[in-house]
C-alpha cells in the first residue's frame, strides 16, 4: 500500500470517526432537551390547529352562501314553472317553449350546485372528524408532558440522592436512562401508527360522485320533458 493510498485511508476512518462523534453529540442534546422539544411539538401542533379550524371556518361559510343559492334558484324555477304553465294555458306554445329551455338550463345549474354543496358538506365532515382528533391527542399529550416533567424531577433527585448516598448511583442512573429510552422508541412507534391511522382516515374516498352520476344528479333536463311535466300538473 502506497503512502497516497494510506493517506487516504486514514482520511476516510477520521471522517467517519468525525460523522460518528457528531451523531452522539446531537444524541446527547436532543436526549438533554426532550421535554422542552415535546413542549415546542405540543405548542406547534395547537398553532397548527388554529389554522386549520381557520380553514373549517372557511369552507362552512362557502357552504351557507351556497345553500342560499341554491334556495334562490329553486324559487326562481318554481316561478318560471307557473308562468309556462299559464302561458300553455293561454296557447302561446312558443313562449312556453322558451321558458322550458331557460327551466331546463336552470335545473341542471342547480344540479351542480346542489353536488358541490355536497362535496362542502363531506369535507366538513371530515375536518370536523380530523380536528376532534387532533384536539384529543393534544390534550392526551399535555396530560403526558405534565407526567413526564415530574417523573423528570423526580428521577434527578432520586438520582442525586443515590449518588450521594453510595456508589451504586450511577448505575441505578445509567438503568433508568436506558429504560426512559426504551419506553421513548415505543411511544414514538405508537406516535407513527397513530399518524398512519389518521392520514388513511383523512386520504380515504368515498366515491361521492360515483354515487351521484349513478343516482342521475346534475343530468340535463330537455324543454320537452319539461313542457310534459308542466302540461301534466295544467291537466
Amino acid at each position: 500500500m502506497n503512502h497516497e493510498v494510506l493517506y487516504m485511508y486514514y482520511m476516510q476512518k477520521m471522517l467517519t470517526a468525525v460523522r460518528g462523534a457528531t451523531r452522539e453529540s446531537a444524541e446527547r442534546v436532543v436526549d438533554a432537551n426532550a421535554i422542552r422539544i415535546f413542549e415546542q411539538e405540543i405548542y406547534d401542533c395547537e398553532c397548527a390547529m388554529g389554522q386549520a379550524k381557520h380553514d373549517l371556518a372557511r369552507v362552512m361559510a362557502e357552504k351557507m352562501r351556497l345553500e342560499r343559492g341554491i334556495a334562490r334558484r329553486a324559487r326562481y324555477l318554481e316561478e318560471k314553472e307557473s308562468q309556462a304553465g299559464m302561458a300553455l294555458e293561454k296557447g302561446l306554445q312558443e313562449l312556453a317553449h322558451d321558458l322550458a329551455t331557460v327551466i331546463a338550463d336552470q335545473e341542471k345549474t342547480l344540479a351542480d350546485e346542489r353536488k358541490a354543496a355536497e362535496k362542502l358538506n363531506e369535507h366538513e365532515r371530515k375536518l370536523r372528524l380530523s380536528l376532534q382528533s387532533a384536539a384529543q391527542s393534544i390534550q392526551n399529550y399535555r396530560r403526558e408532558l405534565r407526567m413526564v416533567q415530574a417523573t423528570q424531577s423526580t428521577q434527578q433527585a432520586t438520582a442525586s440522592l443515590t449518588v450521594r448516598a453510595n456508589s451504586m448511583g450511577s448505575r441505578i442512573s445509567d438503568m433508568q436512562d436506558s429504560l426512559q429510552r426504551i419506553r421513548e422508541r415505543q411511544e414514538r412507534f405508537d406516535d407513527m401508527k397513530r399518524a398512519m391511522e389518521q392520514l388513511d382516515e383523512g386520504l380515504n374516498d368515498d366515491g361521492l360522485e360515483d354515487k351521484l352520476r349513478k343516482a342521475g344528479i346534475g343530468a340535463r333536463t330537455e324543454a320537452d320533458a319539461v313542457l310534459d311535466r308542466i302540461r301534466k300538473k295544467s291537466a
